[in-house]
């Protein structure tokens, strides 16, 4: 996921290449943790070595070819930062938490990541699996050449009512590239999402 480093603010006066991944930092990113506990929107995520946790004034997001932000994640953590100049193997954060009801939500969250991971509308998006309260997909995408950009990109959302509607995370990782997340990683990390106690609905 090959994404260039800009200050936040300066992203209206910049020129965007089609459904890039963009990664706003303000500041460098702190070093890698053995383990760290993200939180938001009511749930909480524990990733481990090989993740870096950024800021809260730190967001990835994908803009199309007029600039105009198609996805974004605030304050996500990244893996593998550094495999290529300005670009990680996998992000994983929290989108905005949406007022409408689970099913309602997710589905519109994952079409709109799908589309921004592959660079238009995604073809093929399989429907959500449900289980124990919480709804998941997980989709491949072709994603759009660029320097160090890989041929395939997945795609897992996970959604669950919360206090205010709908609480997702979002997790993009790069496939069938040198120092990519693994599926096991990418399962311990999906399998760690936990409501906040003081959000539960």
């Amino acid at each position: 996921m090959t994404r260039v480093a800009w200050v936040l603010g300066v992203l209206a006066t910049a020129t965007v290449v089609a459904a890039a991944a963009v990664w706003l930092r303000s500041s460098p990113g702190p070093a890698d943790l053995r383990q760290v506990v993200l939180r938001g929107e009511g749930l909480s995520i524990t990733v481990g070595e090989g993740w870096t946790l950024t800021g809260a004034d730190e967001a990835v997001q994908y803009a199309d070819r007029h600039g105009r932000v198609t996805a974004r994640l605030r304050g996500p953590a990244v893996y593998g930062e550094g495999a290529c100049p300005g670009a990680s193997r996998a992000f994983v954060g929290f989108p905005t938490g949406s007022a409408a009801e689970p099913a309602a939500a997710h589905t519109a969250l994952v079409a709109r990541w799908a589309a921004a991971v592959a660079g238009g509308p995604a073809l093929g998006v399989p429907p959500a699996a449900a289980g124990g309260g919480w709804l998941r997909t997980d989709v491949t995408l072709a994603v759009p050449h660029g320097p160090c950009a890989p041929d395939r990109a997945r795609l897992t959302v996970v959604s669950t009512a919360s206090a205010r509607g709908t609480a997702s995370v979002v997790l993009v990782r790069d496939l069938d590239v040198p120092g990519a997340l693994s599926d096991e990683a990418a399962e311990e990390v999906l399998g760690s999402v936990a409501p906040l106690r003081s959000q539960l609905p």
